[in-house]
């Protein structure tokens, strides 16, 4: 049975939760694996009854489809799952290294590169009300993302803003932290990726 969360007037009533940034899939020994931590963290919060969506971006492409198909599959609304017809769906090379601590190699110029929702579809997300926004530092290593995140910061109504500091490779700077840090309500932050906190990240 799927738990559920009381609202503020002791009604019973699922989360409503939109997740920000990169889906896409990690290749490890050859295998690959759906991932990415927006992702991940819709399909975990789903498992768990809430009503998630997620915003991000996917090629053109199989990849594409079948991340589509199987985000359906993990009871996430895939709404607002962009279809770029240029860009290919985004994939990361990930190696363990000592102690199974994960190095990435991750790919540029993907889809999740640009999260760049029309006006119909920011007017939809604005209409709607969540009780929290989640987002990291990685998806904003493009401009497009962050014009994006910005304007999101501004319009959509949500109780919360989720931060996952997140820190992938080169992939920040200290003014990109500095913002979220000023918009988010919640933090999440750790020094470094542990086999446990790799066994938790996986999809359910």
């Amino acid at each position: 049975m799927k738990k559920e969360w009381k609202g503020e007037k002791g009604a019973i009533k699922p989360i409503r939760a939109l997740t920000f940034g990169e889906a896409l899939f990690d290749t490890i020994k050859g295998t690959a694996h759906l991932g990415g931590a927006p992702l991940n963290l819709a399909a975990h919060l789903a498992k768990l009854g809430a009503r998630t969506a997620v915003l991000t971006a996917v090629g053109k492409d199989e990849l594409g489809k079948i991340l589509l198909s199987r985000a359906e599959e993990m009871g996430v609304d895939t709404s607002y799952i962009l279809i770029d017809e240029k860009r290919p769906t985004g994939t990361v090379t990930v190696e363990l290294k000592y102690e199974g601590i994960p190095v990435f190699s991750i790919n540029e110029g993907v889809a999740w590169d640009a999260i760049t929702p029309d006006e119909k579809q920011f007017e939809a997300l604005a209409g709607d009300e969540w009780d929290v926004f989640c987002f990291g530092t990685l998806a904003q290593r493009s401009e497009e993302n962050r014009k994006t995140l910005k304007r999101l910061f501004q319009e959509i109504k949500t109780k919360h803003f989720f931060y996952d500091v997140n820190l992938r490779a080169e992939y920040y700077t200290e003014e990109w932290i500095l913002s979220s840090l000023e918009h988010c309500t919640i933090c999440l932050l750790y020094t470094s990726p542990s086999p446990r906190d790799k066994r938790q990240s996986r999809m359910p």
